[in-house]
């Protein structure tokens, strides 16, 4: 039985934002600006925690 994790919808487009409409690994890997209250962070996929989903995505073949 496999497993999921997902986080809502604007949960995602805050933190990944700046990718919105070209959503490739690689553009998701990198480094994302938002911000959340009166604080702007800038951090990679790998800092938030979400870059082992993307591996997983383009293993599973979900990247083009």
């Amino acid at each position: 039985m496999e497993q999921y994790t997902s986080v809502d919808v604007n949960t995602f487009e805050t933190l990944f934002g700046d990718v919105i409409g070209k959503l490739t690994y690689e553009a998701l890997s990198g480094s994302h600006t938002f911000k959340l209250g009166d604080t702007q962070y800038t951090m990679t996929a790998e800092e938030m925690g979400y870059q082992i989903y993307f591996d997983q995505w383009k293993e599973q073949g979900l990247f083009n």
